[in-house]
C-alpha cells in the first residue's frame, strides 16, 4: 500500500483504510509512515472493551489513534503518510470509525475461535454430575450471549449515530492547539521526507532528508522531492532574461531560499515592481507551485490602508495564514496607500491578534515573508525608518517583446521543480552566509521611492531655502506648495495635514500680529539655496 498522494479521492482513502490493519511501517512508501495502522493481534483484547460509544472510541484510538488529530479552531486532520491533512480529514476520520465498526466482527470471530471460557474451580470440583452439567451449560450460554451481543453491537455500530458518537468521544482525546502545529520554523516537509534547515551542508548534495514523522506535527507539504542531481537550465535562462543583473538575481535567490524557513528576523516587505510582460507573475507562480502549502495568496487590498478602518475587525485573509512562509500578493488599486501599521505588525516578530468572521480572536504569529507584484507602487506616507527599512523594492525593468513571449514556458519551468528546489536550497545556504544583503540597485530604488513618497520634502528642497532670521507666512508657504503640486502632477494634502507634517519635520510656527509664520524659511526668489529638511 503506497502513501496517499495529493489528489487522493475518498475511494482511494477507503481502499487504504481497508488494508490498514495490516500496514507495515518498514519499507512503506520509501520510508514514510503509512496513512493508518492497525494490529491484528489486538482483536481479542479489543473484544473485551465495552459495547458502548466509549468502548468504540477506545477501539478507534487503539487501532488508528495516531492517524487522527483534531486541531483547535481548524478542524479534523488525518495522517496521510506525509503530514496531518485537513483536506478530507473529516471524511477519512469517519471512514476510520466505520472501519473500527467493521472490525468488531473480527473481534467477535476472535472470541468465537477462542471458545468458551474454561470451567471454574467450583465447576471442576463439583461432584454432582447434574449440577456440574448445569454450570457448564450456563457457562456455554454466557459465552454464546457474549458472541450474540458482539454481533448485535457490530450491526448497531454501523449506524451513523454510533459512528458520530465514537468520533465525538475521541475528539477531545486527540485535540492539539493550533499553536503546536507546524511550529518548528526550521522543518520543511517535502514529498520524499522532511528537511531540517538548520543543518547546513557544504553542498546541496549533502542535504539529509529524513522520513516523515507524525511527531513533527506538520500539516504542510511542498510538493517537490529532493534530488541532488536535478538541474534547472530553463529556469536559469528565464531568470537571466528577466533580471540581467547578477546581483539582483543573487538577492532573489537568497530571498526565496530564506522563504523556505519560518524565520522572520529579516523583517522585510518585498515589492516586485515593473510594467507588464516582465516575468514577475511567471516567477511568483512557479514559486507558489514549488512551495505548495507553504505559500499562500491574498488580495493586495489586505495590506492597503482604508479610511475609518476598525482595528478590531475580523481579518479572515490573515486568519488562514498560520504556518505559511511565502505570502504573495498581486496588483493593488491605483493610488492605494500601504497600511504601514499592519506591515510593521506582520513583520515585527510579535503575535498579531486576528480572527475569522464570527469567531474568537487568536494570536497569529506570522512566519510569512510578504511579496507584492505590482505595476504601480503603493503610496507610503510615513518617513520613519520603521517602515522604510522593511520595504525592499526589486525593479523588473525588462519588458519581453510580444514576438518573444513563450506561452509554453510555465509548463517547462514546472517540469524543473526539483532543480528549482535545489536552487532554493543554494539560496538558503547563501542567506546563512550573508543574509539578504540587498544590492545597490534595490537600495537605490527604495531611496528613490522614499523621495517620491515625500512630496513635501521635494517641495521644500525645490522651492524653499533655510535662511537665518527670515520667515514666511504659513499661508504663503502652503500656496507655494499647492502650485508646486499642480506643476508636478502631485496631489496636495490639506492645510492641516501640511501643517502637521511641517511640525513633524521640526519647523516652528509663531504667530505675529495674528498671522502664523514659519521661522528660518524663505521662498526661493533669487536666494542662494540652502537644503531644508
Amino acid at each position: 500500500m503506497a502513501p496517499l498522494d495529493d489528489q487522493t479521492p475518498v475511494d482511494a482513502l477507503r481502499a487504504a483504510i481497508d488494508g490498514a490493519e495490516q500496514a507495515p511501517l518498514d519499507g512503506f512508501g520509501g520510508g514514510d509512515e503509512p496513512p493508518v495502522e492497525g494490529d491484528p493481534a489486538d482483536d481479542l483484547e479489543l473484544a473485551r472493551y465495552a459495547y458502548n460509544d466509549s468502548g468504540n472510541a477506545a477501539r478507534l484510538l487503539a487501532r488508528f489513534g495516531t492517524a487522527l488529530l483534531y486541531v483547535d479552531r481548524v478542524g479534523q486532520h488525518t495522517w496521510d503518510g506525509k503530514r496531518y491533512r485537513l483536506e478530507l480529514g473529516e471524511a477519512m476520520a469517519k471512514l476510520l470509525a466505520q472501519k473500527t465498526g467493521a472490525l468488531l466482527y473480527r473481534e467477535v470471530e476472535a472470541l468465537r475461535r477462542l471458545g468458551p471460557p474454561p470451567p471454574s474451580d467450583e465447576e471442576r470440583e463439583c461432584e454432582d454430575d447434574k449440577e456440574r452439567a448445569r454450570m457448564a451449560a450456563a457457562r456455554m450460554k454466557e459465552w454464546r450471549k457474549s458472541i450474540d451481543e458482539g454481533e448485535k453491537w457490530a450491526v448497531q455500530t454501523g449506524n451513523a449515530g454510533k459512528i458520530n458518537g465514537m468520533l465525538e468521544i475521541v475528539a477531545p482525546r486527540v485535540t492539539k492547539p493550533a499553536s503546536v502545529m507546524d511550529a518548528n520554523p526550521w522543518l520543511l516537509n517535502i514529498d520524499n521526507g522532511t528537511l531540517d534547515l538548520r543543518e547546513r551542508p557544504e553542498t546541496t548534495a549533502g542535504t539529509t532528508v529524513r522520513r516523515h514523522s507524525r511527531d513533527d506535527l506538520l500539516t504542510k507539504l511542498a510538493p517537490v522531492g529532493f534530488d541532488p542531481e536535478a538541474k534547472c537550465p530553463a529556469f536559469d535562462a528565464f531568470l537571466a532574461r528577466i533580471q540581467p543583473d547578477a546581483a539582483v538575481r543573487g538577492f532573489l535567490q537568497r530571498l526565496f531560499g530564506y522563504c523556505l524557513t519560518g524565520d522572520v528576523t529579516e523583517q522585510v516587505f518585498v515589492i516586485f515592481h515593473g510594467e507588464g510582460a516582465n516575468g514577475k507573475s511567471t516567477l511568483t507562480d512557479l514559486m507558489r507551485e514549488v512551495f505548495g502549502d507553504y505559500a499562500a495568496t491574498v488580495p493586495a487590498g489586505v495590506f492597503m490602508s482604508k479610511h475609518n478602518d476598525d482595528p478590531d475587525k475580523a481579518r479572515p485573509s490573515l486568519a488562514k495564514l498560520p504556518g505559511v512562509r511565502l505570502l504573495l500578493m498581486s496588483e493593488p488599486k491605483g493610488g492605494a496607500m500601504l497600511d504601514e501599521s499592519l506591515v510593521k505588525a506582520v513583520t515585527g516578530m510579535e503575535p498579531l491578534p486576528t480572527r475569522n468572521l464570527h469567531e474568537k480572536e487568536f494570536d497569529l504569529r506570522p512566519v510569512f515573508k510578504p511579496i507584492m507584484s505590482t505595476n504601480h507602487k503603493p503610496g507610503i506616507v510615513g518617513q520613519d525608518t520603521g517602515i522604510w527599512r522593511r520595504v525592499k523594492l526589486v525593479p523588473f525593468e525588462v519588458v519581453i517583446p510580444e514576438a518573444e513571449r513563450d506561452r509554453g514556458l510555465p509548463d517547462r519551468l514546472r517540469e524543473e521543480k526539483a532543480g528549482v528546489f535545489n536552487w532554493l536550497l543554494d539560496g538558503l545556504a547563501m542567506w546563512w552566509e550573508e543574509g539578504l544583503n540587498p544590492p545597490e540597485i534595490i537600495t537605490a530604488a527604495v531611496d528613490e521611492w522614499k523621495k517620491e513618497s515625500d512630496p513635501i520634502g521635494e517641495f521644500l528642497e525645490a522651492e524653499v531655502a533655510a535662511v537665518l532670521g527670515k520667515r514666511v507666512t504659513a499661508t504663503a508657504l502652503y500656496e507655494a506648495y499647492t502650485k508646486w503640486c499642480e506643476r508636478n502632477a502631485r496631489e496636495a494634502v490639506k492645510p492641516n495635514s501640511f501643517g502637521k507634517k511641517m511640525r513633524d519635520r521640526g519647523h516652528r510656527v509663531v504667530k505675529s500680529s495674528g498671522v502664523n509664520h514659519y521661522l528660518g524659511l524663505q521662498l526661493l526668489e533669487g536666494v542662494e539655496p540652502v537644503p531644508v529638511m
